[in-house]
């Protein structure tokens, strides 16, 4: 496996000027990762890209960088020109160098596990984090007031990734609560304290959701230069108390309609509902209000 620096070639350029795509590709040929350049320099998205083989959008297998003489110039640490076919058809000449030489997989035995650093993370195993737990990054840099999201964020507010969005646009998608969200962003980049806050949101298609907002001050040189954090999607959880509130109210009016006893209790005989009859006759015997317990 091994990662390669590819680089659109025009004679007129330095080399190393202009933008750069990362592209990881096996030893069968096949591309395991792009970067969020590819689209850019080649002209596929990296989802495109992914899972395909590299000769699919080569001009031919003369230049596939497995090919003998580009292997050999490449590992020996030269810079080779290969031909790549366009998206939309066309072909173009970039140049492809070798970044990083990943270990064999028959070293495995003999590896440790270390602390992985957040920036080394696959950017695919975030995606697929935040898609299986519901939750999306996002950072602001105060001196711009830039903002940049994860994919996860996106989804989230059913957006397409990538989607031009102010900051203030952002906040439309809050139902209420946006003088709070300033005021706890302002009081963050001041004071560094970090802040949670519950929203009930609307999507770009109109459907309502709830939302935890988390972030704290990311400080450089000892001043709050950035502030980051989450959105973490809790529309399950709102789904499932609005499901217990509107069983709790169809018992309530059940059980006040009957005449007789009612009573539920737990495993632990804690009671957990009663009727207006119980409660009248638990007090005339016991000389107290019944209560319901909570949990």
């Amino acid at each position: 496996m091994k990662e390669f620096v590819i680089q659109r070639y025009r004679a007129d350029t330095p080399s190393g000027a202009g933008r750069q795509t990362l592209l990881r590709i096996d030893d069968e040929g096949k591309v395991l990762f792009a970067d969020n350049n590819a689209e850019t320099v080649l002209g596929y998205d990296a989802s495109d890209l992914e899972g395909i083989m590299v000769h699919q959008v080569l001009a031919s297998r003369e230049d596939d960088p497995f090919a003998p003489v580009n292997r050999h110039r490449i590992e020996n640490g030269q810079t080779v020109l290969v031909t790549f076919r366009h998206k939309e058809g066309f072909f173009y000449t970039a140049s492809l160098s070798l970044r990083v030489s990943m270990r064999d997989s028959d070293e495995a035995a003999n590896a440790h596990i270390t602390q992985q650093e957040n920036s080394e993370i696959d950017p695919r195993l975030l995606r697929s984090a935040e898609s299986a737990a519901g939750f999306g990054v996002w950072e602001l840099d105060i001196a711009s007031n830039q903002i940049t999201w994860t994919e996860g964020v996106y989804r989230i507010l059913e957006l397409r990734p990538g989607a031009d969005i102010t900051p203030e646009q952002a906040l439309f998608y809050c139902q209420r609560g946006q003088g709070r969200i300033r005021a706890l962003f302002r009081r963050s980049a001041h004071t560094g304290a970090p802040f949670t806050i519950e929203l009930d949101l609307l999507t770009a298609k109109s459907k309502k959701i709830r939302a935890t907002l988390n972030g704290r001050a990311l400080k450089t040189g000892g001043r709050v230069r950035k502030l980051g954090g989450t959105l973490v999607d809790r529309t399950g959880e709102m789904h499932r108390d609005q499901a217990r509130t509107r069983a709790e109210k169809i018992l309530s009016a059940t059980t006040a309609a009957s005449p007789g006893l009612v009573a539920a209790v737990d495993k632990n005989l804690n009671l957990l509902h009663f009727n207006a009859p119980y409660a009248r006759l638990f007090a005339s015997i016991f000389g107290a209000t019944p209560r319901v317990v909570t949990t």
